[in-house]
């Protein structure tokens, strides 16, 4: 795998924007689905790519689904965004997180590679949550990384 830098070129400035825009696209050799991340953690995947832009979607978005471990209890579990923070689902075990341990990406969906730190558990008002690492606005510029997709899309005639 490759790492590319990117810039933030469009951040629509409403809170509860669930997109940015990067500047690197087909001709750096970002491809559907890229994870996208900063020195923080996991921020988001990239949705639709153009010749030289990129549109991310923010793990935090209600649409994102992200397959991922925690650290120590090792439970695997996907995380939904609710804006906020992220949401617990399909918990594959009954056993108990561990408060403030780290949760990190999973190759399970064929798509991302594993070990980006994507957050933290923690009890939010009687609920287990995830608090992503890295927000939106921690920084300018992002990195996308460029590999060879495990999983292939279909050919479709």
């Amino acid at each position: 795998s490759k790492k590319l830098v990117s810039r933030i070129i469009l951040d629509p400035s409403d809170i509860y924007s669930s997109n940015v825009y990067i500047d690197s696209g087909l001709k750096h050799g970002i491809s559907y689905n890229a994870p996208v991340f900063n020195e923080n953690g996991f921020l988001g995947r990239v949705i639709d790519v153009a010749e030289s832009i990129s549109e991310v979607l923010l793990i935090s978005d209600p649409r994102s689904s992200l397959p991922v471990i925690s650290e120590i209890s090792k439970i695997k579990f996907f995380v939904e965004g609710n804006f906020e923070n992220l949401k617990i689902k399909h918990k594959s075990s009954d056993a108990d997180f561990i408060d403030g341990e780290s949760v990190i990406s999973t190759g399970a969906s064929g798509y991302f590679k594993s070990g980006i730190i994507v957050g933290r558990i923690k009890m939010i008002n009687q609920k287990i949550r995830v608090i992503p690492n890295a927000k939106k606005n921690d920084s300018v510029y992002v990195m996308t990384l460029g590999y060879d997709l495990l999983r292939k899309y279909p050919e479709i005639e």
